[in-house]
Parts: C-alpha cells; sequence; structure tokens
C-alpha cells in the first residue's frame, strides 16, 4: 500500500539534485532509519528513567535507615546521660 506525502517544492527539488534512483525509496529509507533512532532515543531514555527511579527509591531507604539509626543512637544518648 503506498501513501501520498507533500514535500515543499524546495525540499523536492534537492531531493531531485541529490539522489540517484528513485526518490520514493530514498524518503522511505530515511524516514525507517529516523523511525528506528527515535526508537532506540525512547528505550534509552526509558531505561535512564527506570535506573534514576531505582536510584532515587534506594536513596530514600538508604536515609529512612539513617534517620531510625539516628533517633535510636540520639535515645540512647539520652538515657546514658539520664542514669548518670
Amino acid at each position: 500500500m503506498t501513501k501520498t506525502i507533500h514535500l515543499s517544492e524546495t525540499t523536492y527539488n534537492k531531493l531531485r539534485q541529490s539522489v540517484t534512483g528513485r526518490i520514493d525509496y530514498f524518503v522511505n529509507k530515511a524516514v525507517e532509519e529516523k523511525l528506528s533512532k527515535e526508537l532506540i532515543d525512547k528505550k534509552k531514555l526509558q531505561n535512564q528513567l527506570k535506573t534514576d527511579y531505582q536510584r532515587i527509591t534506594r536513596n530514600k531507604k538508604i536515609q529512612k535507615e539513617l534517620n531510625i539509626l539516628s533517633e535510636m543512637s540520639l535515645k540512647d544518648i539520652y538515657n546514658k546521660n539520664k542514669r548518670k
């Protein structure tokens, strides 16, 4: 199945001057390459977002544990001073 696309006259003339062979094949290949690159870039971005989210989640867990340990230490210090 073929579809019609519209190009500016300037773009079409540049294609005619630089493309040997059929312009439709050239345009199809160029679009396919661009779409492949976009898909790869999208996957890279998704992976980076996932990695960043996991790092943030891990940091939040560590921060929570540190807060608990800090509170425990403060209570211990308070209790030791109270006993004296």
